[in-house]
């Protein structure tokens, strides 16, 4: 898909709000992955703020830190808690969280040789 760009900047201001809003989705989707990813390094709860410095998105504004919270939640990576505290929606270890952020099971097998 291309854009036309002339002297006036986009042709339509619809279409340029629709693009910053789709980058700013995305944007949150990804601090959300990021967040999650770093809540099951450690497998407790912890306080967003601590959470957004640990995850690098410490720079942000709290509403976009909030964003992010709400949607790792609703997309099942994380659980909101009372008091700014955030938690990894599975227990530690469990294998469908594991899934969720792309990191692989371990092989049962270890190059042809039968576990012990």
């Amino acid at each position: 898909m291309s854009v036309q760009v002339g002297s006036q900047g986009l042709r339509s201001e619809g279409l340029y709000d629709r693009i910053m809003a789709e980058r700013h989705r995305r944007m949150v989707d990804s601090a959300a992955r990021r967040l999650a990813r770093e809540l099951n390094t450690y497998g407790c709860p912890a306080p967003r703020t601590e959470l957004a410095r640990r995850a690098g998105v410490d720079h942000w504004s709290k509403a976009t830190l909030d964003e992010a919270v709400a949607a790792g939640d609703r997309s099942g990576l994380l659980r909101a808690l009372p008091m700014g505290w955030v938690a990894p929606a599975e227990p530690l270890g469990a294998a469908s969280g594991r899934r969720l952020l792309g990191v692989h099971p371990r092989p049962t097998r270890l190059r042809g040789r039968k576990p012990r």
